[in-house]
């Protein structure tokens, strides 16, 4: 169940069909309001059209994605999509709950998927601050209004040796004054905080986001890999708890093996998916599952549209990689986008399709089943020495499945001469 309802807009032919007399579907009002964005739509794509016909080659990368900005609406006058569901958080902002990752990807790629993502309606943007994802988002703000985009980031762990509360509160404060300026914003939709090992650490750093949210500096906030510890912590002293909690959760890993998901729940935190195919690498063992394959064939979809659906349709957010080439040994950029602008545009349309189709109870029941052997994947992969079993003390893959497993997420990667 979703808490927003799905709006088909009108259809291209309806709009256009002129009211004759009062039994007509639509009164003159109505149509004389559709007019003329229709007349405009039409005329974009026409010109499109002649361009394609008369140039192809002429037209650049930078004219497709300033066409692009005409894509959501065109996309919802062809194509009656529902519009993606959102949850209420505790404070009445509407979450998405689908959203785009920037992890690891070039200024430019960011830039490139971030207009994808917004053309096809996920308008959710996941990006980390202090580098190139940050750059790219920001060449983004530039061009459109800061409303399109619901904008979450997160404020990085403190370094290992960093136990004195103040100085971590300080690098809460700095970072906030440093970084909003560089995105070119004034406030994000979601500020997420990671954890320490140091509980005093994790309540000053949130006391400090707490100050920020009512300062207008973020309008909700959130936690990043926390585990029952992590969020014990902050409760003891939290004047506001956290409204979301971002842990890895892909087929593999059972339904809530270590009731994390359970008890953050119960305490009214939400639980957002991201790794919805592991991390730090897309995992070779879970896009050549025979339990994944089977299922996704049966639909027609892809192993990687499945092994997201299988998250939402169990009632959680996602945070996704768009791309199945990421992993640390991939050089320069740790992710790779693909598509002919390298703008992720095929797993981007893979996520934009979540809610247009769903799993069969049976089905849902098999990939709760399913185990991978491997690699030891907990849900606070990312977390710091205080929670299980993080990525610093486990042992994990490093090269991307893309160079051994022929997945739709992956793909052809002659377009980065042209981006780099």
């Amino acid at each position: 169940s979703t808490e927003t309802k799905a709006h088909y807009p009108l259809s291209l032919i309806d709009a256009m069909r002129f009211p004759k007399q009062s039994s007509d579907v639509f009164s003159s009002t109505r149509t004389r309001k559709y007019q003329k964005p229709i007349i405009f739509l039409l005329t974009v794509t026409a010109l499109c059209a002649i361009l394609a016909i008369l140039s192809p080659t002429s037209i650049t990368s930078s004219v497709r994605r300033q066409l692009e900005l005409f894509e959501p609406t065109m996309a919802m006058v062809m194509s009656p999509v529902p519009p993606i569901p959102t949850w209420t958080l505790p404070n009445g902002l509407k979450y998405p709950i689908v959203a785009a990752n920037t992890a690891s990807l070039s200024a430019a790629q960011t830039e490139a998927m971030v207009l994808k993502s917004l053309s096809l309606g996920i308008t959710n943007i996941d990006v980390h601050l202090g580098g190139t994802e940050r750059d790219g988002v920001a060449a983004v703000l530039r061009r459109i209004p800061r409303d399109r985009i619901f904008l979450v980031t997160k404020i990085d762990k403190p370094p290992n040796d960093m136990t004195d509360p103040e100085a971590a509160a300080q690098l809460v404060r700095d970072t906030v004054a440093k970084e909003w300026p560089l995105l070119g914003v004034e406030t994000v939709d979601v500020l997420l905080l990671k954890d320490s090992a140091s509980c005093a650490v994790m309540q000053a750093q949130w006391a400090v986001l707490e100050a920020l949210l009512s300062e207008g500096k973020t309008r909700a906030l959130g936690t990043y890999n926390y585990c029952r510890f992590s969020i014990d912590c902050l409760l003891e002293t939290a004047t506001t708890p956290p409204a979301l909690n971002y842990i890895m959760r892909h087929v593999g890993m059972g339904p809530d093996a270590t009731d994390l998901v359970r008890y953050g729940e119960s305490k009214g935190i939400r639980t957002v998916a991201y790794g919805t195919l592991g991390e730090p690498v897309a995992l070779e063992e879970l896009l050549t599952d025979p339990t994944l394959l089977q299922i996704a064939e049966g639909h027609g979809r892809s192993v990687e549209e499945v092994a997201l659906q299988w998250n939402v349709q169990s009632g959680f957010a996602i945070s996704n990689r768009p791309s199945a080439d990421y992993a640390p040994d991939n050089k320069p950029d740790m992710m790779v986008c693909h598509g002919p602008d390298g703008d992720c545009e095929a797993a981007l349309i893979g996520m934009r399709r979540i809610g247009t189709w769903e799993l069969s109870r049976a089905e849902m029941t098999r990939l709760d089943g399913v185990r991978l052997e491997e690699w030891s994947q907990s849900p606070t992969y990312y977390s710091s020495l205080g929670c299980a079993n993080s990525f610093g003390v486990v042992a994990h893959p490093t090269e991307s499945s893309c160079g051994i497993v022929d997945t739709e997420w992956c793909g052809n990667l002659s377009f980065l001469d042209s981006v780099r």
